[in-house]
């Protein structure tokens, strides 16, 4: 019997179909993207065995792919109530959904859990394994999510700024390449006006991503996934910030790589024409614009109430008003 007709039969023999097989089938669709079909996956598995970790867990994810947060908020409080100590990345999801101080201490929770598999995966000889590499990955990721809450939610509590650096010094401890430690700490110093420190981080952020980027095609299929390369809008907010310290070079030379491997991103022919045009490359500018603002027009007929288009086709005018003005 195939588990697809599940999704759709309400008879006793749909409903006792093997949980495994269920939770297998919606995990499939899920990474095929489709969690709405995966959610029913789930939940005829959860009306069999209601207190599954496993399922909860992947109708918490289902319910986050499709940007239903309360729903995912629930499902994953669910998990933690039934097995508060089972996993330290079920707090990690809780954190994300949270916000302000209960948010830290989900994440707190998550770093406390996370750090006991680390150390038992890691053990006496301290080599690291793949399980082990993932781990460290994930407790870098949440001291750099709890330093980025105190940058916002927190922000206005006395010890924020202290706070914020301390966990970013512990996320650069266990990886000091690490691009996401190392580009939040230059935004931590661009936000207390610590200009040369902001740009040595970003620097060296930069040097990783370009490193990885050039190793990936040399890699076996296991050394990638200690790559981990990193998503394209994580790059895209390299370059806001390399503009933002006036490394336009720098930015230029990135924007260029996310062009050729996306060139229908209006946000990064935007970002291009404030470089070249802050290099008095006024042609080359003009360019990008005239690129960026065809794409968006376009974008705008299909879907005219779309505010980032609107906003994207507005710092288009804004640039090309400046452009001619500052040529006249």
């Amino acid at each position: 019997m195939d588990p697809m007709n599940c999704a759709s039969e309400t008879t006793e023999e749909a409903v006792k179909f093997p949980v495994e097989a269920l939770l297998d089938k919606g995990n499939e669709l899920l990474q095929s993207g489709q969690p709405q079909l995966a959610l029913q996956f789930f939940k005829k598995g959860l009306e069999q065995e209601g207190s599954s970790l496993n399922l909860l867990e992947a109708v918490g994810v289902a319910y986050m792919e499709l940007g239903e947060e309360q729903q995912a908020l629930q499902a994953f409080k669910r998990c933690v109530e039934i097995s508060p100590d089972e996993s330290g990345h079920l707090w990690m999801y809780l954190g994300q959904l949270q916000q302000g101080a209960e948010a830290v201490e989900s994440f707190k929770k998550g770093v406390q859990l996370l750090n006991k598999d680390y150390e038992t995966t890691c053990g006496a000889s301290g080599q690291e394994s793949i399980e082990s590499l993932y781990l460290r990955k994930q407790l870098v990721a949440a001291y750099c999510s709890i330093a980025e809450l105190y940058m916002t939610d927190m922000c206005f509590e006395n010890d924020a700024e202290s706070t914020c650096e301390k966990y970013l010094q512990q996320a650069l401890q266990l990886n000091q390449e690490d691009p996401q430690a190392l580009q939040l700490h230059a935004s931590f110093f661009i936000s207390v006006k610590k200009t040369e420190e902001a740009r040595r981080c970003i620097l060296q952020a930069l040097a990783k991503i370009k490193k990885d980027m050039s190793d990936h095609n040399d890699l076996s299929q296991e050394e990638n996934f200690a790559l981990d390369l990193l998503p394209y809008e994580f790059r895209v907010g390299t370059a806001r910030i390399l503009i933002e310290l006036k490394e336009h070079a720098q930015a230029i030379d990135l924007l260029e790589s996310l062009v050729e491997e996306d060139d229908e991103i209006v946000e990064v022919w935007i970002l291009l024409a404030e470089c070249h045009s802050a290099e008095n490359d006024n042609e080359v500018a003009s360019e990008c614009l005239a690129r960026g603002k065809e794409m968006v027009s376009q974008f705008i007929k299909a879907d005219p109430s779309n505010k980032v288009f609107q906003e994207q086709l507005g710092r288009i005018t804004n640039l090309e008003q400046r452009s001619q003005s500052s040529a006249s």
